[in-house]
């Protein structure tokens, strides 16, 4: 868990580094994929440097993940629902984690210590699949209608 921790102060420093860099759509796809790479290296290798490196790399990555995924939902999300998304999110992915722990204790039991990373790193496939529509070029950014961000000329 230190290590992993070490990642996400990390990751925090990077986010939005990455994002400049590469996009923010692309910034998710990169997170995704070695987050997947970090999970299938802790489930198939048993050695401690291994599972060091993959926490660590795991935690940069979460981080990454999470900074870019919030600022997206922001910025596509209109004016008005920004506040009612970002609960609806929240309270989805904070009720979603007693079920993750119950999945990853029953895979545990079932095919040993191992097979919770590799069973999260076949879902993180799917999810970091999904991502693939999202860049292309015409998911445009909500534009605000606040009066405040944008000028409203009356004709």
């Amino acid at each position: 868990m230190t290590a992993y921790s070490a990642g996400s102060f990390c990751g925090g420093f990077v986010a939005q580094r990455v994002a400049h860099r590469i996009g923010r759509a692309r910034s998710l796809l990169l997170a995704g994929c070695v987050q997947t790479a970090s999970l299938v290296l802790m489930g198939t290798v048993r050695h401690l440097g291994a599972l060091l490196v993959g926490m660590m790399l795991l935690g940069v990555m979460n981080m990454v993940w999470n900074v870019n995924q919030v600022t997206l939902m922001q910025q596509r999300s209109p004016e008005s629902m920004v506040g009612r998304v970002s609960s609806a999110f929240r309270t989805a992915s904070t009720s979603g984690a007693p079920l993750g722990a119950l999945l990853g204790g029953t895979v545990a039991a079932a095919y040993g210590l191992n097979g919770p990373a590799l069973c999260a790193a076949a879902l993180f496939v799917l999810a970091v699949s999904s991502l693939i529509p999202a860049l292309k070029p015409d998911v445009s950014v909500v534009e605000p209608d606040d009066g405040a961000t944008t000028a409203h000329v009356k004709p």
